[in-house]
């Protein structure tokens, strides 16, 4: 069973699943990094694969993509 917040699209966990996170880290000269999570999906391949959609289309510098597996 999962249930979504209101204000977001990122699912409260009511049973143990595993789940992939992308995380979005945008980095600025002067102050620490912004992190937000972009898209999660529970599918590994399905991760991987929206992970590199991501770094494709990508085209700023300051901007990185990563995979983050949570349990």
């Amino acid at each position: 069973l999962t249930m979504y917040g209101v204000c977001d699209k990122i699912p409260y966990i009511t049973e143990r699943i595993t789940m992939y996170l992308i995380i979005q880290e945008t980095k600025f000269a002067n102050v620490d990094s912004v992190y937000s999570v972009c898209n999660f999906t529970n599918d590994l391949d399905k991760a991987n694969d929206m992970l590199k959609g991501y770094n494709l289309i990508n085209k700023k510098d300051d901007v990185v993509y990563t995979l983050v597996k949570y349990k």
